[in-house]
This record gives C-alpha cells, structure tokens and sequence, in this order.
C-alpha cells in the first residue's frame, strides 16, 4: 500500500513537472530563444513571409509582387501556392565557407514546377548555382533566383525544356556555358550587371522571341544563341567588341541584327543560316567578316561594307542569291565584289567641304594666277570642279582654277561641285 502511494505521488510530480514544460515552451517564451528561421515562404491569399522554426514568430512579411506570374514565394498569379520546402533544395557551402551554392533537388523529392532560390542559406549569402545543378530537368516552369546570386555555373539549367520564365537577380555577374541551352525560355532580360556570357549560354532555345541585353559585356561567345530558331531581331550593345563564332547561326526567324557596338571583327559563320534576314548593319570600325559569316543569308537584299574592311573571308556570302553589296570607291569591299562576281553598287561619297587657298583675289590686266581647291573627304565620289566666272570679259578661269585678268573691273568667282556646294572668290582687277 505504501509502495502504491508512493509510486502515484511520483506520477503525480513527473504530470506537474512536464505541464510546467510546456507552459513554459516558446509559444510563451518567444524572446528567450534565438529564432531560426525557415528558407520556404509561408503565405496566405494577400501576403507572404518566413516562420521560425521554434516559435510563432515571422518576419519579412509583405504583400505578393508577380513577375512573370509568379511572385517570390512561389505563389502562381490568380492561383494557389506551389513552393518548395527547405528539403527539397540542396545548398551546400563555399569551400571557405563565406557563401553558399545551391546544387539543385535533393534525391526522391517531388520536384515543383515553380523554384525560388534561397537568398541565404546557413547565415551566408547564396551566390552560384552549381554545375549541371538541375540540367535536364523537364518539371520546372518558373524560377527566380536569390538577390543574392551572381553566377550561374555551366550547364545549371539545360535541357530544362519546361522552363518558360527565370527571373535573374540585379547582381547577376556570369551566365556559364550551356547554363540555359535548350530551354523552353520566350523571353529574357540580361541585367546590366552581366559581363560574361559563356560558350552555348541559350543555343538551341527554340522558342525564345525577345532577348534585351542590358549587361555590361565585352564580347558575345561562340554559339551564345545559335538554333535559337523563333528570335526575330536582337540589338548589340555599345561595348561589346566580339561577336563569336555562329554566335546566331541557324537563327532562321531572325530579320533585324542591330549593332551599337565597336565590333573589329565578324566571325566565321556568325550569322550563317539566318534565312529571314533582311536588316543589318556592318559598322564602320569591322576590319575582319569571317568565312561563311553569312552563308545561306537567301532573304539578305542589300550590305553595306565599310571602308574599314580589309579582309573578309570565303564563301562569306554563299547562297545569298538576292543580294547586292554596296560598296565604297577603291575599298577592299569592291575588290572582293568584282573578284567573287557578287552584284554590287558604287556609294556615293558627298564632299562635306570644298576650300579654297584664297579668298580675295587682286591682279593687273594680263597677269594670271592658279587657286587650288581642296575637297574632303578624300574618296569624295566626284570631284569634278567647274569654275565659273560672273563676267568673262573681265576674267577668263579654266578648269583647272587658272584666272587671267583681261580688263578692270571686280567680280565675283564661283566653284561648283557636283554636289551643289558653291564657293566665292571676289576678284579686284
């Protein structure tokens, strides 16, 4: 009897003991404990936020901003959530363990159509995607990535041919090679904070229409957007100096190229069968077109080659049965025309200035004098002048500026370029 009520007074402080426990858990004791917090967003229908793992306690709540049709927290616009939780992403950390990498889904997890990169992971920043970090994986439709990412490492998302939409952070440095080739990708922005842009980076993305390049980058690398067969016109920006090999071979919609740049060479096969285009402009700084750099080029009407070029490459225009070059007055361009019995028409090169070595004029009867009138440029097309006097039984001028004084008097001498710029010459007699 004494053991029995021994044991129900020891029940009863153990039932006393664990009640105080729980009275006195983080649901009640929220500030004496430091807070960790979960990667996935929670949210409702309006809002969105992180919960800590311990406690009730939330943070970084804020109404849903869409782009794309999804907002950060993996909400579909007009829909329901679809997010991953913090173990279906894998991060690890640097090897100096001052930032993390996301390496994509772990094993034998349900893989969501929708992924948001973590901005931290462990305390430290989530800078890079990894290597192959979700290569051919055919489930995901939408991604956007941390503000924190600067690299995405070669080979991150190819052959992703679901992926319709990626949102870049604006501190995105580096898009490796074949990071998204053969994607589903429609359109894309590249943030001005690129400067480098691989091998590959968006070949064979067949259904991407619009690309703005906003980036900061020096040269577009071999292959970056050839096969990208539904890209109708791109624009070049100022700063970039290289345009790669077959950069947009096969891009067959393509008719408008836009170059803003100083580009020194063309590559070879950089723009070999774009079959639709029709607009492009060689600036005036390219030296170098390389082999076949337009080859197959059918719907290509008319060039304009720079009298910067020195050197273009064989079979540069094969196929390219509609078209005419325009070319410059003894530039390499005319040469290469006439050599290769390309169809080609002579620019006309305007005289932007006609001067004369004098202004004013003073001469006795009988005594002659030579003006010699300089034109520039100095592959001005006609440079013809005709020198026309206001009375010729005053002064008497031949076409080659030669005045002879014939009687007194003061007139006026005019030189006339083809162009209709005039120029005078008062004579004293």
């Amino acid at each position: 009897m004494k053991k029995s009520k021994c044991f129900a007074m020891f029940m009863a402080i153990l039932l006393v003991c664990s009640l105080c426990l729980i009275l006195s858990s983080c649901k009640f004791d929220k500030y004496k404990h430091t807070h960790e917090w979960l990667m996935e967003w929670s949210n409702d229908a309006e809002n969105h936020w992180h919960k800590c793992k311990s406690c009730e306690e939330i943070k970084d709540k804020a109404k849903h901003t869409y782009t794309s049709g999804v907002c950060v927290c993996g909400k579909s616009e007009g829909g329901t959530e679809e997010k991953p939780s913090a173990e279906v992403l894998s991060y690890s950390l640097s090897e100096d363990g001052s930032f993390a990498i996301c390496n994509g889904f772990i094993k034998d997890v349900k893989i969501p159509t929708k992924i948001t990169i973590a901005n931290e992971y462990e305390g430290k920043p989530v800078k890079e995607i990894g290597r192959s970090a979700f290569v051919k994986n055919t489930e995901i439709t939408n991604v956007i990535l941390g503000e924190n990412i600067e690299i995405i490492r070669p080979y991150a998302f190819q052959s992703c041919t679901e992926l319709k939409n990626i949102k870049f952070s604006n501190i995105l440095k580096s898009l490796g090679e074949c990071a998204l080739s053969m994607t589903g990708l429609e359109e894309i922005i590249i943030p001005e904070s690129v400067t480098s842009i691989g091998e590959y980076a968006f070949s064979d993305c067949e259904g991407l229409i619009g690309v703005t390049i906003l980036g900061n980058i020096k040269s577009i690398s071999d292959y970056t957007f050839s096969g990208c067969t539904s890209l109708k016109n791109i624009t070049i920006p100022d700063g970039v100096a290289n345009i790669g090999e077959s950069a947009f071979s096969g891009c067959e919609s393509l008719v408008d190229v836009t170059i803003l740049g100083n580009i020194k060479n063309i590559q070879d096969y950089t723009f070999s069968d774009c079959t639709s285009l029709q607009n492009i402009t060689i600036p005036d700084d390219v030296e170098n077109i390389g082999e076949g750099a337009f080859d197959s080029c059918s719907n290509l009407a008319s060039l304009i080659i720079p009298k910067s070029v020195t050197s273009i490459g064989e079979d540069v225009f094969n196929e390219c049965t509609q078209l005419t070059l325009k070319v410059y007055p003894n530039s390499y361009g005319l040469k290469y025309a006439k050599e290769n019995s390309i169809p080609y028409e002579i620019i006309t090169v305007p005289a932007s200035t006609v001067q004369i070595d004098k202004t004013s004029l003073s001469l006795h009867t009988g005594e002659s004098s030579i003006l010699v009138a300089t034109i520039t440029p100095n592959d001005v097309t006609d440079k013809v002048l005709v020198w026309t006097s206001s009375d010729s039984n005053i002064v008497k001028v031949d076409s080659n500026g030669k005045v002879i004084a014939l009687s007194r008097g003061k007139l006026l001498l005019q030189l006339r370029q083809v162009m209709e710029k005039k120029h005078n010459v008062l004579l004293q007699l």
